[in-house]
């Protein structure tokens, strides 16, 4: 087992601890400032009572990483309350899980977002490359259970075999290579115009900066997008998918060389390596 994941292991039992031990353990690491601004960027309203946007995420995030129950969220709360001085509320679910309807998920992507920006910001300068933010880009389907309010927004992956079929979402993730953080989420339906990977990550054109370097799969491998990239002084590195379209974007000048190296078992199907924007680098796939 490698330091970082033993080190993050050790995180996750002491926040676990701390849960068990009846704290509000996130409230710590989720701020109140960070939480009002996605109140506003949401657009959520609510009355000042006990489940406040505040208390309600600190009390859901706590539930996720007990795996337990509302009833045990509003006991760790009413325990909470206890310690401090105050009046338990009523053991009755019912406010908790309104207040957590009440809660958007534009709330919970700004709180991704702003969670994710202000670790990578911190960072040391060591731990990016060369002085460059790596920004890592992946997306993945999920499913879902088949109700109407699901089915209206998500289609089932499979029209025609409806009750045997689940509503599919897409997701794309930016991220952190150097912090691991998210700093950017997109959710949309899994079929439809503008639905696709290329699609959503156009949506996140105004989180890179000059200087920028994309990392991504053979999905994101397109001459329009590193076009557009390059366009912004962002450089990418992604795993070709074809010869023929590596082939073609070194004649429109886009990656100024491109040469082959074979492996020690390969001569018949070369390995291509490309040295991107004249910089000194040699990317094997």
């Amino acid at each position: 087992m490698d330091r970082t994941t033993n080190r993050f292991r050790c995180q996750v039992q002491q926040v676990q601890e701390k849960i068990e031990a009846g704290e509000l353990a996130f409230s710590s690491c989720v701020s109140s400032d960070i939480i009002q601004e996605a109140i506003e960027e949401s657009g959520v309203t609510f009355r000042e009572r006990i489940y406040t946007p505040w208390v309600t995420l600190w009390l859901f995030l706590c539930q996720v990483m007990s795996k337990g129950a509302c009833a045990d969220a509003v006991s760790q709360l009413n325990n909470y309350r206890l310690e401090n001085g105050q009046e338990p509320c009523s053991p009755e679910t019912k406010s908790y899980c309104s207040a957590r309807l009440k809660l958007p998920e534009t709330f919970y992507q700004s709180i991704f977002r702003q969670l994710g920006n202000r670790a990578s910001q911190q960072s040391p300068e060591a731990w990016k490359f060369f002085g460059r933010e790596v920004k890592v880009v992946d997306g993945t389907t999920a499913s879902m259970p088949e109700t109407e309010e699901n089915c209206e927004v998500f289609p089932l992956a499979d029209p025609e075999r409806a009750g045997l079929s689940f509503p599919l979402v897409r997701l794309l993730v930016l991220f952190s290579l150097g912090v691991g953080t998210v700093l950017e989420l997109a959710i949309s339906p899994y079929r439809g115009k503008g639905t696709g990977e290329y699609a959503m990550l156009r949506e996140f054109a105004d989180k890179f900066e000059p200087n920028d370097i994309l990392l991504g799969d053979t999905g994101f491998c397109s001459y329009c997008h590193i076009a557009e990239l390059l366009q912004r002084g962002v450089d990418s590195v992604v795993k070709a998918e074809r010869t023929r379209l590596l082939q073609l974007i070194a004649k429109k000048n886009w990656l100024r060389t491109m040469y082959y190296i074979g492996g020690p078992n390969q001569t018949a199907n070369p390995t291509p390596s490309l040295a991107m924007n004249s910089t000194p680098c040699r990317i094997k796939f």
